[in-house]
């Protein structure tokens, strides 16, 4: 997807339950680019590690970037 991945999780609470967890590209208070996770509503869990992990999230990032939907902080 173009600004999200959507991540299917199977058997998340051990019961045989599945979830979908969208992972959104945010800024967070500091005005950095992050990965943001729904189902956590946090910046920093398993899912937006996981998701950061991949190649096409992190082109899915590049882009939202070039779009000008994300802003980074000049260092």
């Amino acid at each position: 997807m173009d600004d999200h991945v959507a991540i299917e999780e199977h058997n998340y609470d051990l019961q045989g339950h599945d979830r979908v967890v969208f992972v959104y590209v945010k800024l967070n208070g500091n005005n950095i680019m992050r990965l943001w996770c729904d189902v956590d509503n946090t910046y920093d869990c398993v899912h937006t590690k996981y998701a950061w992990s991949l190649p096409d999230v992190q082109a899915m990032v590049e882009i939202q970037y070039a779009k000008g939907n994300v802003n980074r902080l000049q260092k």
